[in-house]
Formats: C-alpha cells, sequence, structure tokens
C-alpha cells in the first residue's frame, strides 16, 4: 500500500490490495473507508472533467457526446467512430482510429494523448 504523509492510501502496491477494490475502470472514482474497505462509484467522473484533469477518454467506454468533447471530433465523427467501435467489437489499438473515415495520421497524432484503448474483455460488448 502507498500511503500519503498523513497515512491515506494512494494506491495499491500489490494484488492483494488491488483485490480489495476489484476491477477498476476507467471514470470509478475509489476511496477507501477507515476501516480498509474499498468504496468504488462506478464511472463518477464525467468526461469533461476527465479531460480537464488530463485523464485520457477510454475509446472503448466513451459515449458519442463524450468523443464530441475531443478537439475536431464533431457529431459526424463521433457517430463514426461509435459505429467503427461496434463493428470491429471494440478497438485493441489506438491506431485503429485511422479505420474511421475522416481520421487520418494528423488528427490521431492530435488525439495521442487525450485517449487510450482499454481492451473490451472476452464475450464482453464494447459499447
Amino acid at each position: 500500500m502507498v500511503e500519503d504523509s498523513q497515512g491515506l492510501r494512494l494506491a495499491c502496491a500489490d494484488a492483494a490490495d488491488l483485490a480489495a477494490c476489484g476491477q477498476i475502470e476507467d471514470g470509478d472514482a475509489v476511496t477507501l473507508a477507515p476501516d480498509g474497505q474499498c468504496v468504488r462509484r462506478v464511472s463518477a467522473m464525467p468526461a469533461a472533467a476527465r479531460l480537464a484533469a488530463e485523464v485520457a477518454l477510454d475509446l472503448n467506454r466513451a459515449s458519442e457526446a463524450d468523443l464530441e468533447l475531443l478537439p475536431g471530433i464533431g457529431p459526424k465523427l463521433a457517430h463514426a467512430m461509435v459505429k467503427e467501435r461496434a463493428r470491429r467489437g471494440g478497438f485493441r489499438s489506438l491506431d485503429e482510429l485511422t479505420l474511421v473515415k475522416g481520421i487520418g495520421p494528423k488528427k490521431l497524432a492530435q488525439l495521442r494523448a487525450l485517449v487510450r484503448v482499454v481492451p473490451v474483455p472476452l464475450g464482453a460488448a464494447a459499447r
């Protein structure tokens, strides 16, 4: 376990610590109660707040509205990204964004720091 100077847990140091919180996903807010129990609020941080905090959006979980918050992404391009994601069963790498008409190497370079790809678990459909 990693603690700050006041003894507050900042991060998990090993698998046992991580197991206390279960599966943590993009946008989850995790806190630990004084008794050490994990309290998790799923997707508690809205996309606009994540981007403002320089936390990349997961392309496999972002909604069309979330994607429209990215520079140079309007409604049509956001829709095309979600459609391609559904067709592929989820993105496996950022480079696959170039398969979306309207996203070339230049736009991909602009988006790299703002998006990421968290693989979709087997059997789960990308949203």
